[in-house]
């Protein structure tokens, strides 16, 4: 693996770790009425910056053709729904990031953070993994090492993901978050205590908060879509394509 690919998967692990312990047209709907809420104080000079825009892809390509779930534990890796939605992670210290997660609800998961240029592309029924270098305009497309691997890359976004983790009912209970009815769940993963909130109506973790020893990490949902289109998982035709391990 090359210093720059090692790179890039940081960088990606990185924001998805955050996550967790937390092609098109993006058609948005704010998780509340207006403008998303960003705390006082915090600016992101990234976030003027629009997500890359990808050329059309070829049209080759049936996502719906692919309805095998690999599991761990008896539970799917990937998430079960549809969407496309985008979170504000602040933590207490250290730089905030907005990163967007699309899933099509049948094992291909895509995943970007603003300010990085690497495009994520999980295919979970394929065990394959896509990396888009977006200034080369490379996609670099490898086999994954383990189901385990997968599943460190697959943060806690929906019922689907609670399960996977063994989440439990949340002390608090139900709330509403962000105008959304939610229920609240716990779980723990090594050095970290997770809390995280599901909204009743769209399925998907509104809020979700982090306690390690280095501090607290506080995820919010800024935008949501449930229109998810098949273009947004596959390689555009003007890349150059480097398989590793296939």
């Amino acid at each position: 693996m090359g210093p720059e690919l090692f790179r890039s998967r940081m960088s990606i692990f990185l924001a998805l770790a955050a996550i967790t312990s937390c092609g098109s047209a993006w058609a948005q709907q704010p998780a509340v009425p207006g403008k998303p809420v960003i705390p006082k104080g915090i600016k992101f000079p990234q976030a003027r910056a629009a997500f890359p825009k990808l050329p059309a892809p070829p049209k080759d390509y049936d996502p719906s053709k692919n309805i095998l779930h690999p599991t761990v534990g008896n539970q799917p890796l990937h998430p079960l729904k549809a969407f496309d939605v985008r979170y504000t992670v602040v933590p207490s210290k250290g730089v905030p990031a907005v990163c967007r997660f699309v899933s099509d609800g049948v094992g291909h998961v895509r995943t970007e953070t603003l300010g990085i240029p690497y495009i994520n592309i999980i295919d979970y029924t394929n065990r394959t993994w896509i990396i888009l270098d977006v200034n080369k305009k490379v996609a670099t497309r490898s086999k994954w090492a383990s189901p385990e691997m997968a599943m460190r890359a697959m943060p806690v976004l929906d019922q689907q993901g609670a399960k996977r983790v063994n989440a439990q009912p949340s002390p608090s209970g139900q709330q509403v978050v962000s105008g959304h009815p939610c229920k609240g769940y716990v779980y723990t993963t090594p050095g970290s205590r997770n809390e995280i909130w599901i909204a009743d109506d769209i399925g998907i973790v509104v809020k979700s908060t982090s306690k390690t020893p280095k501090g607290q990490l506080l995820t919010t949902m800024s935008a949501y879509s449930g229109n998810v289109k098949p273009e947004e998982f596959m390689i555009p035709n003007i890349y150059k394509v480097v398989n590793t391990g296939l």
